[in-house]
């Protein structure tokens, strides 16, 4: 059963131009001949987005997490000798920083601490792709609104009133996000601040018809 997020998602995700697929074949033989394991939600992103070029959406993570950048980690890895923590993969290379890797048991993306893990970026593969698909939130809304400088208990308060309508397959240390009526909303936790879109009607009722057929 598809989620609203996925709802959403399938037509923010339809206004990049850029979606090249690799073979499931061709991922499958790299790593079985580095022994090496992946994720099946890895091997999925990588079969839809993991072809050059990169979806333009992508690099407004400032993330190349193509499967040739993959494979060029892993080589520069086996040259320098440079080991990632165990039950990790590579996931991408940022254009500044440390690279981001996926853990194996639970799915979650990290940045690469020095000697261990570092931050956690988001807490599945789904968010990463869902936060490089709202560079397209304008084409399907029709106005926004951002109120920043909240307080806590402001913050709070409008997580506990809004529980019901949380889009919670969507997991970040900072964004919540949510879907009520006709509008969208970005919660930043950390930020202190809840960005509004108001959803165009056609898009709010393919999402209520799907949500009823699915139902």
């Amino acid at each position: 059963m598809k989620s609203i997020s996925d709802l959403i998602f399938s037509k923010l995700i339809s206004f990049e131009p850029n979606i090249n697929p690799v073979p499931r074949e061709e991922i499958i033989d790299f790593f079985t001949k580095e022994q090496r394991f992946i994720r099946e939600d890895h091997i999925k992103f990588l079969m839809e987005y993991g072809g050059e070029p990169s979806p333009i959406c992508f690099d407004e993570t400032y993330i190349d997490c193509s499967f040739k950048e993959i494979k060029e980690l892993i080589e520069d890895e086996k040259e320098y000798g440079r080991k990632i923590p165990n039950n990790f993969l590579y996931f991408g290379n940022p254009v500044a920083g440390s690279q981001i890797i996926i853990n194996d048991n639970n799915g979650a993306l990290y940045r690469l601490g020095k000697h261990s893990i570092g931050q956690e970026v988001c807490g599945n593969i789904k968010t990463f792709t869902w936060i490089a698909s709202l560079s397209y939130i304008e084409k399907i809304s029709l106005k926004s609104l951002t109120k920043s400088n909240l307080t806590d208990d402001q913050i709070h308060i409008f997580l506990k009133l809004n529980n019901n309508y949380l889009l919670s397959d969507l997991k970040s240390p900072d964004m919540q996000y949510y879907f009520k009526n006709d509008t969208m909303y970005s919660v930043s936790i950390k930020g202190n601040y809840i960005i509004s879109h108001k959803i165009k009607p056609e898009i709010v009722e393919y999402i209520v018809n799907m949500m009823q057929v699915t139902s």
